[in-house]
């Protein structure tokens, strides 16, 4: 299909409320999560609360998410991404520090698998122009993150953690609305794909990561 003058469709618009929405919860948790950690009950030291950015090392999921969602769309994979990172945040709210840990390891892995997944919606979109798509998708991205290291900080402020997590249970919302809006859409599946210049991990703004080459038919 050729290119027109649109650059908003149902696929763009779908990526674009879910890869935006579980990179807020990402930068929102940990942005927040030492202050969580550094006060009582807990008490840990902030070299001690470090170690949680080890959880990053789930970022190795990004090459398996890039390559099932050529198979199977990019919207079932970023459901899964969604359910993962929701899945996650609901843990942080524990008062044990073991499941704790292991809902940031959640949060991490959904947030890698989604903020790879989405752009392939955005790169398997007919009849736009990608140049725009893309343009439209990353400034929603990168506005996402940044409201992701203040907004949670206001409910923490008001709140404490409980604060931080509904705020992040929102944009588990907004991601979840994205995905099923994605899935109706026919998932973005594999079929039609093309090789184009690579788009890597490092381009969404987590830094690790094989390129995924992946584009839509004209």
């Amino acid at each position: 299909m050729a290119e027109t003058g649109r650059f908003i469709t149902r696929r763009i618009a779908a990526a674009t409320l879910t890869g935006p929405a579980v990179y807020f919860i990402f930068v929102g948790v940990f942005t927040f999560i030492g202050y969580r950690l550094e006060s009582a009950p807990f008490s840990r030291s902030p070299t001690a609360v470090s170690f949680v950015f080890v959880a990053w090392v789930m970022g190795a999921v990004a090459p398996f998410a890039g390559a099932r969602s050529e198979r199977v769309g990019w919207a079932p994979v970023a459901a899964a991404g969604i359910v993962s990172a929701a899945a996650g945040v609901a843990m942080t709210v524990s008062g044990h520090l073991t499941a704790i840990v292991a809902g940031l390891v959640l949060v991490t892995l959904g947030m890698f698998i989604v903020v790879t997944a989405a752009p392939i919606g955005i790169s398997t979109a007919r009849g736009v122009r990608a140049a725009r798509a893309s343009s439209v998708y990353y400034s929603v991205y990168y506005s996402a993150g940044a409201l992701g290291a203040f907004l949670p900080g206001l409910a923490w402020q008001a709140f404490g953690w409980d604060g931080v997590a509904a705020t992040c249970g929102i944009a588990v919302a907004v991601a979840t609305a994205g995905a099923v809006l994605g899935l109706i859409d026919g998932g973005g599946g594999g079929r039609g794909l093309r090789r184009v210049e690579p788009v890597t991990v490092r381009q969404v703004g987590v830094g690790v990561g094989r390129p995924l080459r992946y584009s839509g038919s004209r």
